[in-house]
């Protein structure tokens, strides 16, 4: 995908990507230069969890999030 840099150096990401990544407005994002390339990644924090019914399910977690990470998370989403 192709995007522009603006005259206020913003890159838009696009909606595509931020909807399979679960990205909304005010999420946080890391941004690493690698070489040539430049690097986002979504932070783990940023994952949802929300309530469906007696289930909780984690939206937009990304690859990053370890069973810690999901225990801690289920026990702010019971608070």
């Amino acid at each position: 995908m192709r995007s522009t840099i603006d005259a206020g150096g913003r890159v838009v990401i696009p909606k595509s990507l931020r909807t399979e990544l679960g990205l909304v407005a005010g999420d946080e994002v890391d941004i690493e230069l690698d070489g040539w390339t430049i690097r986002i990644e979504r932070r783990p924090g940023d994952a949802k969890v929300s309530a469906h019914g007696q289930f909780l399910v984690v939206e937009g977690a990304g690859a990053n999030l370890t069973e810690n990470d999901l225990r801690a998370m289920r026990l702010d989403a019971q608070r």
